[in-house]
């Protein structure tokens, strides 16, 4: 026995193509209402102001995440300088190579 959907699908099918473009551009337009209605409902708490409880662990967060990002930029520097000097030693110590 066929459900509701699978009867109208196929009463769908057998109309004039006319007719099945407005059912097409009928759901596109109820679609799209839904997704524009989400969109309003939801637009409200992307301008809402976070409470002071809400901000107080990201505000808590950064000073040591700075420490984290001082440290890591010094042993970065240092890494770097070490490579320079090895990268000059390596030139200044290099043999030329024949054919060239």
């Amino acid at each position: 026995m066929p459900s509701f959907l699978e009867r109208k699908i196929e009463e769908v099918r057998r109309q004039p193509e006319h007719v099945r473009l407005r059912y097409v551009w009928g759901l596109v337009a109820f679609i799209m209402l839904l997704l524009f209605s989400f969109w309003v409902v939801t637009l409200r708490d992307s301008f809402r102001v976070p409470s002071q409880d809400e901000i107080r662990p990201i505000r808590d967060a950064i000073p040591p995440a700075t420490a984290d990002l001082q440290k890591n930029g010094q042993s970065i520097k240092q890494m770097v300088d070490g490579a320079q000097s090895l990268s000059q030693e390596g030139l200044a110590g290099s043999v030329p190579v024949s054919g060239q």
